[in-house]
């Protein structure tokens, strides 16, 4: 076995060992009892942990560089000098050296779809909130904050920071308007290695006007309503001819 395979092995065999109780099988549960005293590691746990970075970023360097093999071919140098310090036990040097193929390789957009909101647009009247959900994807770098940008006619843009309720879902609360306000939304989303989409980049703007509320308009209305059954109603009322009585 060549000298840096069996130094690889041996430092698997030692970092396994000194907390061998505790390793998942995909992913070490570190209890480090120098952790506990000195607020740091010991070297056997930070090597376990940046071997663990290590195969992380770079699986997941090789499926990115499995769909573009122009940057394959470009990025194949820094790839094998990376895979060389993992070999030779040297995994800080390795996870420095595999981050930023994997950083320059997730330029892919995340996606924003199935945005919707309560009351429905045709339906909020001044004193509703209104509550938008968005579904926010971003299968390789993971979001990291989704905003939701509004504006009622102002020409000041608000912005609220979006919740992420469950899974990929996002939420958050514009506040009630008066009536007659015309409020347009959209979404921002960024992931963790910066990249950024907006649906107003997508072609897609959200808007509601508010309107009256229901017993505000019902009033008036049943009272033109009342008045005009009332002139038909007289106008349609017969007249009565008196006819002189004669003996």
């Amino acid at each position: 076995m060549p000298v840096h395979l069996m130094r690889h092995e041996i430092g698997h065999w030692v970092s396994l060992n000194h907390h061998s109780s505790n390793y998942g099988q995909d992913y070490p549960k570190i209890i480090c009892s120098m952790r506990s005293v000195t607020d740091e590691f010991c070297a056997f746990c930070k090597d376990a942990r940046r071997r663990i970075s290590f195969i992380s970023y770079y699986n997941a360097a090789i499926v990115l560089l499995s769909k573009n093999l122009t940057k394959a071919t470009v990025l194949e140098s820094e790839l094998n000098n990376a895979l060389q310090s993992f070999y030779d036990w040297d995994y800080a040097k390795a996870v420095e050296t595999i981050a930023p193929v994997y950083f320059a390789l997730d330029t892919h957009p995340l996606n924003v779809i199935n945005v919707s909101q309560t009351p429905s647009p045709d339906n909020v009247t001044p004193e509703d909130p209104v509550k938008v959900n968005a579904t926010v994807i971003d299968d390789i770098g993971g979001v990291r904050t989704v905003i939701l940008n509004y504006t009622n006619q102002n020409g000041t843009w608000t912005a609220i920071n979006m919740t992420n309720v469950e899974e990929n879902i996002w939420n958050a609360t514009i506040p009630a308007s008066p009536y007659g306000t015309k409020v347009t939304y959209i979404i921002i989303a960024e992931d963790n290695l910066n990249n950024t989409i907006t649906t107003q980049e997508m072609g897609l703007e959200y808007q509601y006007q508010v309107a009256p509320e229901l017993q505000t308009i019902l009033g008036p209305l049943i009272l033109i309503l009342a008045t005009m059954l009332a002139a038909m109603v007289h106008k349609r009322r017969p007249t009565v001819k008196h006819v002189p009585f004669s003996s």
